[in-house]
């Protein structure tokens, strides 16, 4: 079976930083509906609820689909931190989960 790539389902790993690296800004450019942003590392910052990010990423996160490493948020203190609405922590079997569902890796750093 071969597919389109617009038949495909990308998991964009987002590992920097919003706010020291473009790797975030880039990954919700180019995520199609259907894809999945995964925040890893100091990315899953962004998914706080109350991040003061800039405007456009900021309304870019509500349109995709958004998992953060539960692991990487309790490693900064974050666990139990509110998230931003739409977006869910997942653990080491959620994301191999979520990696067996796409059809497409991509990692943004």
């Amino acid at each position: 079976m071969s597919f389109s790539p617009s038949d495909r389902r990308v998991l964009h790993w987002v590992p920097g930083s919003p706010w020291a690296r473009d790797g975030l800004a880039r990954a919700l450019a180019e995520a199609a509906p259907g894809d999945v942003v995964l925040l890893l590392q100091d990315a899953v910052v962004a998914a706080l609820a109350d991040a003061r990010l800039p405007a456009a990423l900021d309304a870019a996160l509500g349109t995709r689909e958004l998992a953060v490493c539960a692991a990487d948020l309790a490693a900064r203190g974050l666990a139990g931190a509110p998230l931003r609405a739409g977006a869910r922590a997942i653990d080491d079997a959620g994301m191999v989960v979520l990696a067996a569902a796409c059809d497409v890796s991509c990692t943004w750093a």
